[in-house]
Parts: C-alpha cells; structure tokens; sequence
C-alpha cells in the first residue's frame, strides 16, 4: 500500500502540533512557525456532530494531546461484519488522544483504504498504513492535537443552520 501524505515546505526537525480537518478528511502536521510538513487523507467519526456519548460513532471537536504512542502491530478487531478477528487492525502505531471523558479516541491505520476520504470510523481519525509508519518519527507524546469542525458537523449538533439554494 502507497503512502498517500503529501510532503509540503516545514520543517520536520520542528514538528509541533497537528491539525484533523473533519471538512477536509485531512490531518497536517505542522511545524514551529506554522508551515505544514505533511498533509494526510484520513477518515473520522461515520457519524456527523461532535462527540456526545462514548460508542456514538462521531469524532471529539477541540484541542487535545498525544497522551501515548502505542505499539499496535499485535493488535487487532473483530469488526462484526462476518470476517471474524483480523490481526493487525489498527497497523503498526496507536497515537492515543486524551479527550475526556471519552477514552479509546486516537490516530490509527486502517485495513479498509477505500474508506480514506469518508466518514467511516467508530470515532478515531484513520489513515493508510504507510502514511502511518511515515508520520510517527515526527510525532511525541504531549503533542497537541487539533480537532476541526465541519459545517454538517456542526448543524448536526444544532449549533448551525446550512440553507440549500437552487441556483
């Protein structure tokens, strides 16, 4: 599988915080002065709406961190769609975000690609496996984390109204 990260003009020595766009289907990382190091297609929550309840399949909105880096490589699920428990589910890393009070929320890859680009996930930001494996050199614990909004995001919650013109 491709690394499908697009490598922009920052400076990965300088790598400080990421930015997850719900609008876009992207993550950047970014360095001290703002410059983007890499932009990623990822997938979040299948549902739209900030995070309410824990299993509401709808990504957390705000500012968080990296709270562990985990070792994912014997890790694995049972997806409950008839294909049993599959090893090595989530790839080689788990970027565990602290989003309280939900626990269980991070940056992780996925064994479905043609999910990257849609709302697919239970509520974590997915990723191709190799575009994974590229980011985690640049990434540390205490590293912080943004979570974008969306428009649908948001007047799903009720916290906006989107009006639809014929034009």
């Amino acid at each position: 599988e491709a690394d499908d990260s697009i490598a922009l003009d920052g400076d990965p020595r300088l790598a400080s915080h990421i930015v997850i766009s719900k609008e876009r289907q992207t993550l950047t990382l970014y360095d001290t002065k703002w410059r983007a190091i890499r932009c990623i297609p990822v997938a979040v929550g299948a549902r739209y709406g900030n995070k309410q309840i824990s299993g509401d399949f709808r990504t957390p909105e705000g500012e968080f961190i990296i709270v562990s880096i985990h070792d994912a490589s014997s890790w694995g699920q049972d997806s409950d769609n008839g294909n049993g428990y599959i090893q090595n589910s989530y790839g080689n890393w788990f970027l565990r975000l602290m989003t309280p009070p939900y626990y269980g929320i991070g940056i992780h890859a996925t064994i479905r690609p043609h999910t990257i680009g849609t709302r697919a996930t239970e509520g974590c930001t997915t990723m191709n496996p190799d575009s994974l494996d590229r980011l985690r050199p640049l990434v540390r614990e205490g590293m912080p984390v943004t979570i974008e909004t969306s428009l649908r995001d948001m007047a799903a919650d009720g916290r906006c109204v989107i009006i639809y013109r014929n034009s």
